[in-house]
């Protein structure tokens, strides 16, 4: 099952793609997989979804309507997500040192799709 970014205009599916992939690789889940479980409440697939959507609004100038989208959820679904994995890496450090290379700054880090 293809992701949904590939068929959103204005999307680089290789950035959305990337990032996702990523994210799978440090819970040891394929993509596919997790695509397939889109609609699932299970914890792992949970906290891929909601990591991807918050690498993807610090990392990209997408709306929350978009990142939503790429998960067949709306904007508010992404905006939960992003407050949700705020405060998980507040809280526990274990998860903030696993996801610590997807949040540190670089200089001129945004990507502007």
């Amino acid at each position: 099952m293809a992701m949904n970014a590939y068929a959103i205009p204005g999307i680089d599916r290789d950035v959305v793609g990337d990032v996702f992939n990523q994210v799978c690789k440090i819970f040891y889940k394929k993509p596919e997989e997790v695509m397939q479980k889109v609609n699932s409440r299970g914890r792992t697939y949970v906290l891929i979804r909601q990591l991807t959507m918050a690498i993807l609004r610090q990392k990209t100038l997408m709306s929350y309507s978009e990142i939503g989208d790429v998960f067949r959820k709306d904007h508010a679904t992404a905006i939960h997500s992003v407050k949700a994995i705020d405060n998980l890496r507040e809280t526990d450090k274990q998860f903030k040192r696993m996801t610590d290379k997807f949040f540190t700054k670089k200089d001129n880090e945004t990507i502007r799709l």
